[in-house]
């Protein structure tokens, strides 16, 4: 029983690492491409909110999610109207953040 736990709890510090990292890498393709024009892109409530939000509530909470989310759509729109360059960071952000690059942002990075 107690062997159970500590493998489930060992599985959750993993998935929380690895969620982590992603956002982390998110972060670092938003500062990569102009992280002033990527934020422009967000609504005066999630920019709010984004000042507000440490790490941990970015990583852990639905409104860091949300944030997220955002971002990431925020960098497909600014890349919208060349093909390459939407394939280019939507390619990125597969790779280094697939668990927040959704099925819906990759089908508005193709319209």
């Amino acid at each position: 029983d107690a062997l159970l736990r500590e493998k489930q709890s060992l599985v959750l510090v993993r998935q929380l690492v690895i969620h982590t990292l992603q956002v982390l890498g998110l972060w670092m393709v938003v500062v990569d491409h102009q992280v002033d024009q990527v934020l422009s892109s967000l609504t005066n409530d999630n920019k709010n909110l984004l000042r507000q939000l440490v790490l941990r509530d970015i990583v852990v909470t639905s409104a860091g999610r949300d944030i997220c989310v955002s971002l990431v759509q925020g960098l497909i729109q600014r890349y919208l109207g060349d093909s390459a360059n939407t394939d280019a960071i939507s390619n990125k952000l597969r790779e280094v953040c697939p668990g927040l690059y959704r099925v819906e942002d990759a089908a508005s990075s193709k319209a």
